[in-house]
């Protein structure tokens, strides 16, 4: 397997391969002897997205476990607070173990209650495809806090929370009328993508993008410019300046049409229109409402869980008609690596995807990465999920997200189980 990893402090790209598979503790030895600093393989830290570091339970663990793949650019300094150690792990299962080993699904840190998803990996649920019927696990581990919801989805995994922190982030105190929200929920899209914003004036990337103070109540145009990260690191604009993406937002009536191309010699022009009158009141409520999902009632929820749809397909439209053909286009021109292969299948097709899996496996992709992360908190996609494991949905037990009353539901029928059980122990 070929990797390319690059120092965080001197840009220094450097390109190996090692066997497959590859433990993280090997992974990190061959950094440790390929670096002019001396220094331990402990003192190595790595990260995929240079936010976040790999973990895992133990230095054995894969890293294909960790979501690595031929190709990648892995980041790596000796700063043990450089990334964030407040990322997914994945619990390794031994031959040794003798205890049932699960795979730990953390809340983010800005959830007030953190309580895990555990997800049984030793028994996992099979399907005998002769019969049809489903081979139940002898002990099946969905935990759940008696004190507390299993997953708040919501609040921590979903694209409106994410698009809420670039909201209090971008708008600040604002008021976040005259389209303000429309584009930077545009702007929060690509940067979910892996786009940073560029000032084509001083060549420089810009962690944020200023708008202007005032806004014209009709039409307007502006433009902002993007770029990867990975184009600045190497240098690719030394020569020809740097490869960037071009947006151009323009607002007829009440809609903003949205133009995406190359911003230099670009043969794709990429396009799509939002209804401005339909999706600002949706974007006001996630900006307005995100931290407070738990103190709604069950009337409030209804409008919350519909404003998360709407500004879900929303998210998923920008993603599939401008992001991503953008960032294959960008790649394609820069001369790095494409996306990954199924990252580039639009969203609905990876909902079709996630769909054929049992929810406990959907649990596990939602370790992945972020997009996926988002992917797998779809509320629709856990309702069917519900629905198909354990009937009628008109008898879910409580909680405000399709996913929280699927691992509630999940632990009650596995206590129901071990009572049975116990029972059965007793009578012998």
């Amino acid at each position: 397997m070929k990797l390319r990893l690059r120092s965080i402090e001197t840009k220094e790209t450097l390109r190996i391969e090692v066997p497959t598979p590859c433990s993280l503790l090997h992974l990190k030895e061959v950094i440790s002897q390929r670096i002019a600093a001396s220094s331990s393989s402990s003192s190595i830290h790595l990260s995929l997205n240079r936010k976040d570091e790999l973990l895992g339970s133990s230095s054995e663990d894969t890293v294909q476990s960790l979501g690595v793949t031929s190709g990648d650019l892995i980041f790596y300094t000796i700063n043990p607070n450089c990334f964030s150690s407040e990322t997914l792990m994945v619990q390794s299962q031994t031959p040794q173990e003798s205890k049932i080993s699960q795979d730990i699904l953390p809340l983010e840190p800005n959830s007030q209650k953190e309580q895990p998803l555990d997800v049984n990996t030793q028994q996992e649920e099979t399907l005998n495809l002769e019969s049809g019927s489903e081979i139940e696990p002898a002990i099946e581990n969905m935990y759940v806090d008696d004190g507390g919801s299993v997953v708040e989805v919501g609040k921590s995994f979903s694209v409106p929370c994410f698009l809420r922190k670039v909201f209090a982030k971008e708008v600040g105190d604002s008021d976040g009328r005259d389209h303000k929200l429309l584009v930077i929920a545009v702007h929060a899209v690509l940067i979910e993508s892996g786009f940073v914003g560029f000032d084509a004036v001083s060549k420089m990337i810009v962690p944020g993008f200023h708008l202007p103070d005032e806004w014209p109540s009709s039409a307007f145009t502006i433009s902002l410019w993007y770029t990867l990260p990975e184009i600045v690191v190497d240098g690719c604009y030394a020569v020809n300046g740097v490869e960037t993406i071009l947006l151009k937002f323009q607002s007829l009536g009440k809609f903003l049409n949205i133009y995406g191309s190359l911003a230099k010699n670009g043969s794709g022009l990429y396009r799509v229109s939002l209804d401005e009158n339909r999706l600002v009141p949706f974007l006001n409520y996630v900006w307005a409402n995100c931290d407070s999902v738990n103190e709604m009632n069950g009337n409030e929820w209804c409008s919350g869980a519909y404003a998360e749809r709407e500004v879900f397909e929303f998210w998923k439209i920008v993603k599939d008609r401008i992001a991503l053909p953008l960032l294959i286009d960008l790649c394609d021109r820069a001369g790095l690596a494409p996306p990954p292969c199924f990252m580039r299948v639009p969203t609905d097709l990876k909902l079709k995807i996630l769909e054929s899996l049992p929810g406990v496996d959907i649990a596990k992709v939602g370790c992945v990465c972020s997009e996926m992360r988002y992917l797998s908190s779809n509320d629709d996609l856990w309702k069917k999920k519900f629905v198909e494991k354990f009937g009628n949905a008109e008898g879910s037990q409580g909680g405000s997200h399709w996913k929280e009353k699927f691992a509630k539901s999940w632990e009650s029928r596995k206590r129901r189980k071990m009572v049975e059980i116990m029972i059965a122990f007793q009578q012998c």
